[in-house]
């Protein structure tokens, strides 16, 4: 993980975040969150760029969704929560250099929220890029007003990235083609069919190869080939990308 991230890392959180993982996984689980297991009832392990062994737990190839959903439906039934759809933050409120609330706008009029903490949780920035698997509002508003207000921030200029997702000249979000399809043994190939690059090295590495090799096949894209595997293990294994795909021909 240190290695990946070019050892700018804080290494505190990477030990934080490696040494709680199967406390997360086990409440996750406790909420209903179901992960693909084998046969005989072990879990299912599938790997993803960096990682030199199968570690990933996965839901088909919609993991993100399957937790989402069941963490939102456990959210739902607390008490203690209260979900405000369709509300909009339009501003923090700040005194004494710290924030004690949001302004927002719901059901059309303008209202102060406060809170003893505020947590600006509103995605990354992907919507502002051309190809982006990301939702189009994804747009940098809750990183804007941050800077607006003062409030520090760190590597804002690091962006999560994903090296393959569906080509398409169509607008809007492109379709994310898991890193994990690389993981199970798909390979780049450039236009006369070659790959040229190792799929498995972290995600900024594998994207700039692409890129060079877009760049001197002078395309706009590459292949992504899983002809060499299991041909009954795709489409049960990533069922959702094997639909697509048939989808768009």
């Amino acid at each position: 993980t240190m290695r990946a991230g070019h050892y700018e890392n804080n290494a505190a959180s990477v030990e934080l975040m490696l040494r709680g993982a199967p406390e997360v996984i086990s409440d996750i689980v406790g909420y209903g969150v179901e992960f693909d297991k084998e046969d005989n009832g072990e879990y299912q392990y599938t790997r993803e760029g960096a990682h030199s062994a199968y570690r990933i737990l996965h839901h088909d190839d919609l993991t993100g969704r399957e937790i989402t959903e069941k963490l939102l439906k456990e959210a739902r039934g607390r008490e203690n929560i209260e979900i405000l759809e369709y509300a909009a933050m339009v501003d923090l409120m700040v005194k004494d250099g710290r924030a004690v609330g949001v302004v927002m706008r719901y059901r059309g009029e303008l209202m102060p929220l406060y809170a003893r903490a505020v947590v600006l949780a509103t995605g990354g920035i992907g919507g502002l890029f051309k190809n982006s698997t990301n939702f189009r509002h994804i747009t940098a508003d809750a990183l804007a007003i941050a800077l607006i207000r003062g409030i520090k921030t760190q590597d804002v200029s690091y962006i999560q990235i994903h090296p393959t997702a569906l080509y398409s000249n169509k607008p809007g979000r492109r379709f994310l083609i898991s890193e994990s399809v690389r993981g199970e043994g798909a390979v780049l190939l450039n236009k006369a069919g070659e790959r040229f690059t190792d799929e498995l090295k972290p995600r900024d590495v594998v994207s700039a190869a692409i890129h060079r090799q877009m760049e001197k096949d002078g395309m706009d894209h590459v292949y992504l080939s899983v002809t060499h595997l299991n041909k009954e293990m795709v489409p049960r294994r990533f069922p959702n990308i094997y639909k697509k795909c048939l989808e768009e021909g």
